[in-house]
This record gives structure tokens, C-alpha cells and sequence, in this order.
């Protein structure tokens, strides 16, 4: 297993050759080690993850599964949580360790911290769920006989979500204090189509129609992405009516965006600086302050107040009705008063 010193570089690499997972020959060079050790740990690993090895550490496995992983799932946002997850909570206790070596004791003991920590059992639920997709990838590919991560701990049931909203008087207070013509028209379409700030921040002019007054939901720009994905799930594709005057609000903004095509994006705000300028607002004006994701919340509040039914909100707003029910079911108390007391009228005849 020879390395070489690359002069020009200042560092070592390897060249070697192999045999893929079809049998065919082939050639690997990496460049850029500090140390010979590293160049000749590097060939070692990778000809063991080629042959479908388990005398493979840790680190080799899960650089392995995400590689996998990337080539299979669309969303960058998603790979991102994924590999800070294994980079933050599982690497550290298990990169050295080889993967045959590692026994259900040895993971109990990583759960048991775990536990002893501050997380959500919602959170230590998704974290040790990681770790065993991983060992199962380890079972499917390298020859690994089980899978030591046995036990499950946390929980993987999703964890109500804290609801918190502003009500209409709430946000003209808030509105009326917004003399930026960008921050305000974001707030208002936030706060009146219940779209979610990636789907806002995703818009282009060709999904508005100022004829019929409509929305076109078909993408999302995650936080810290510049490219657009798919929505969140098959339900969030969708055409949300809006009110005429808040179009024509929209419509009197894009007049001020130099050279606008249809292809162009409506909003330049980043999630940040639109939930910096909203905490601002509140803090100045002595305004009670929510999240940015709560003036989602306020738009469904808003629509129960009215008297809307849960499924004319989840296709508004693109959820499934199970999620609705479950998010806004507190929201419908006097509902099941309704209810009960419709059949007291049938019981007592």
C-alpha cells in the first residue's frame, strides 16, 4: 500500500487500484493528506468499504452512508440536518471504534447519555433512530451481522406543536408600524394566505395571478439554500385565493422591482432579516412578540374565527387533515359543544 509525497503541495496522497462491487478494475487517487499514515489509512478503508467489508471503523460507515444518502434524497436541507446530526451527536463517541466491534452495551452506554441530557425525548428519539439506519446500512452493505443498536429510546411520535398567533387587531397594531414596502408585503401575505416563509420566499411573478387572485404553490426555498426544492409534502402543492386588496398590495410592490421577469423571485429578504425586523417592530412599539412561523398560525386562527372547516383549512394551507387536527383541534372548543348538544336535541325526543 504505497504513498507518495506530492512537492508541489506540501502533502501526501495515494494511488491505488481495486476492485468494484461489479468486479471491474479500477484506479482511486486522493490527494491531500497531511500525513503518510492518513494517505495509507484512506486507501485501507475505502478498499474495505469496495469489498463490502466490516473491519471498517465507524467514521469509514457512516462517510460510506452519506454518500448513499446523497445520491437518494433531493432535498438539501434535509442531507444537512442528517449530517449534522451524526456530525454533532453520533461521531464523536463511535468514529473510532470499528463497526464488528461495537456492541449493544457499547451503544446503551451512548443512549445513556443521551438520556441524561437536556433534549426533547422527540429529539433523542430522531438521534438514535439515525444511528440505527446506519447500522442497518452497515447490515445491508459491509457484512455487518447485527445490529447493536436494539433497544429504542426517546420517542418518535411528533410532539405537539406550541401554538401562539396574533389576532387581527393584533396584527394591524403590528402592520401599521411596517413602513418598508417589502417587509410589509411579506408580512401580509404570511398573515392572509397561511403559506409557509420557504413557499413565500420561493414565489416568482408566474405564480401570481392578479386576474383571479391567486397564489401558485409549488416550491419552497429552505433557509440557508439559494436553490429552490419541491414543496414539503404532496399536499403543499396548491392554488391559495387571496384577497383583492392584498393583491393589489403585491401588485403595486412588484412596480418597484427593477427589470422584473417571470422567472424572477418577488422577495431578496433572507428568514433571518424578516424575523429580525418583525422582533424589532414588537420591541419598539411594545407589541407582543410571536415567531415568524406563528403568523401561519395566526392566518388559521383567523380562518376558525370565521367559522371555516378544518378540511377547507388543510387544503388552504397545504396539510393533510390528520396534521390540522392534531395542531388546531384547541382552536374548535365550542365545536364539540355543538356537537353534543345536537345530539342531546336527537336523545331526548
Amino acid at each position: 500500500m504505497p504513498a507518495y509525497y506530492d512537492e508541489q503541495r506540501k502533502s501526501w496522497y495515494c494511488k491505488f487500484y481495486y476492485k468494484d462491487s461489479y468486479g471491474q478494475n479500477k484506479t482511486k487517487m486522493k490527494r491531500g493528506f497531511r500525513r503518510k499514515a492518513d494517505a495509507l489509512q484512506y486507501e485501507r478503508e475505502f478498499k474495505l468499504r469496495a469489498s463490502g467489508s466490516s473491519d471498517i471503523t465507524f467514521k469509514a460507515l457512516r462517510e460510506s452512508y452519506m454518500e448513499y444518502k446523497q445520491k437518494r434524497i433531493k432535498k438539501e436541507n434535509t442531507l444537512r440536518n442528517k449530517r449534522y446530526c451524526i456530525n454533532a451527536h453520533i461521531a464523536p463517541y463511535f468514529d473510532d471504534m470499528l463497526i464488528m466491534d461495537i456492541s449493544p452495551s457499547d451503544v446503551a452506554r451512548w443512549q445513556n447519555r443521551l438520556l441524561d441530557s437536556s433534549k426533547k425525548p422527540s429529539t433523542i428519539g430522531k438521534i438514535n433512530a439515525q444511528l440505527s439506519d446506519i447500522f442497518n446500512y452497515g447490515m445491508k452493505f459491509f457484512g455487518l451481522s447485527s445490529n447493536p443498536c436494539v433497544e429504542p429510546i426517546g420517542t418518535q411520535k411528533r410532539e405537539p406543536e406550541s401554538i401562539d398567533f396574533w389576532t387581527l387587531d393584533e396584527y394591524r397594531a403590528f402592520i401599521s408600524h411596517v413602513p418598508d414596502i417589502e417587509f410589509a408585503i411579506v408580512y401580509e401575505l404570511l398573515f392572509y394566505s397561511g403559506c409557509r416563509i420557504g413557499e413565500l420566499r420561493a414565489l416568482t411573478l408566474s405564480d401570481v395571478d392578479f386576474n383571479e387572485n391567486t397564489l401558485q404553490i409549488d416550491k419552497t426555498l429552505p433557509r440557508c439554500d439559494d436553490e429552490d426544492t419541491p414543496p414539503k409534502t404532496i399536499n403543499s402543492y396548491r392554488t391559495v385565493a387571496m384577497p383583492e386588496t392584498v393583491m393589489q398590495d403585491l401588485k403595486e410592490y412588484t412596480r418597484h422591482i427593477y427589470d422584473l421577469t417571470d422567472a424572477n423571485r418577488l422577495f431578496f429578504l433572507s428568514y433571518d432579516s424578516i424575523s429580525r425586523y418583525k422582533d424589532t417592530v414588537c420591541q419598539e412599539n411594545n407589541l407582543r412578540r410571536i415567531r415568524l412561523h406563528d403568523l401561519r398560525h395566526s392566518h388559521v386562527s383567523l380562518l376558525v374565527d370565521m367559522g371555516c372547516d378544518m378540511m377547507a383549512i388543510a387544503d388552504r394551507i397545504g396539510d393533510t387533515l390528520a396534521t390540522v387536527q392534531n395542531i388546531y383541534a384547541h382552536l374548535y372548543p365550542e365545536k364539540k359543544k355543538i356537537v353534543a348538544e345536537k345530539l342531546n336535541e336527537i336523545v331526548s325526543k
